[in-house]
């Protein structure tokens, strides 16, 4: 999973989930709104069939990240 904080109200976030018969990929825009973090926008794909068919991504973070 990739996180990138931009600014202490501001973040993304990059999960990957096996579910669904394979791989999602969701891209999650965040923001800090009355002391909770919220999902302003989301997006996903499938990526692939299952995880051990997804190439693990060169200098992503986080254990088990694939892309």
């Amino acid at each position: 999973m990739l996180f990138d904080q931009a600014s202490p109200t501001l973040a993304f976030l990059k999960p990957q989930l096996q579910i669904f018969g394979g791989v999602m990929q969701d891209c999650l825009n965040l923001a800090f709104v009355d002391g909770q973090w919220r999902v302003v926008a989301k997006l996903g794909e499938k990526v692939a069939a299952d995880l051990e068919a997804t190439p693990v991504r060169a200098g992503a973070t986080g254990a088990g990240w694939r892309s």
